[in-house]
């Protein structure tokens, strides 16, 4: 019985080592990590990552205090410098990506609303919610 389970230990790694492509069990990159965003790893590369800006208003149609939050694409910024719970308006700074605004910290929850660069001039059931974001392709 031991010589068996033995040999079907030996098979089995033998099997699971080949069933990896090499080319996956070797991809140890420092700049390769993984962010959580919507429940899902998503990849992110450091030093290929495109700037993005998310242009936000206190009030709506954008209107009131305003600034243009420089973030980098694919990562989750918590709003700071007063901007947590005060967002009435946001536009995506360019066309080609995204910014989801989120009622959780951590760009985590089911509550968010999606802004393209045509903007958002009131962000609805949002109004002053927001607590955190990312913007994305």
């Amino acid at each position: 019985m031991i010589a068996s389970l033995s040999t079907f230990v030996s098979l089995l790694a033998l099997c699971s080592a080949a069933a990896i492509p090499a080319e996956q069990a070797a991809d140890t990159s420092d700049n390769i990590h993984t962010s959580q965003i919507l429940g899902y790893n998503v990849p992110v590369v450091d030093g290929a990552q495109d700037t993005a800006i998310f242009d936000v208003w206190q009030d709506i149609n954008y209107s009131g205090r305003h600034e243009g939050l420089v973030n980098t694409i694919g990562y989750c910024y918590t709003l700071k410098n007063g901007w947590a719970n005060s967002i009435s308006s946001a536009r995506a700074g360019s066309s080609g990506y995204r910014c989801t605004l989120f009622a959780q910290d951590s760009c985590k929850g089911g509550f968010y609303i999606d802004i393209f660069s045509s903007g958002t001039a009131n962000v609805g059931d949002m109004n002053d919610l927001g607590k955190s974001y990312y913007c994305h392709y």
